[in-house]
């Protein structure tokens, strides 16, 4: 079995390895991903510009990338014609 070699910080060894590693690859992920939003329908990183207004009713603030609410409101069934959060009718769609 191949040793691992310890890793160190200004010599002297670190205790939680892998809890530096899990954050350091986190900072890096939203480095990354910087200026961009979740889709709460795709759950993919877009663009902020690339977002919508569900619905456009007052009071509901849902948004959610335009390829992912073109795909809700193209579906079949009676609730896609409805918005995805507040379920009432969109004013813009």
């Amino acid at each position: 079995m191949e040793k691992r070699k310890r890793l160190t910080l200004n010599g002297k060894t670190l205790v939680n390895p892998q809890e530096l590693r899990d954050e350091l690859d986190e900072i890096v992920e939203r480095t990354m991903k910087k200026g961009k939003v979740l889709c709460g329908m795709t759950f993919e990183h877009v663009e902020e510009g690339e977002t919508a207004v569900a619905c456009g009713n007052e009071g509901c603030e849902f948004r959610a990338s335009k390829k992912g609410l073109d795909e809700w409101y193209a579906g079949k069934g009676q609730r896609r014609r409805l918005c995805p959060s507040c379920r009432r009718s969109p004013l813009t769609v």
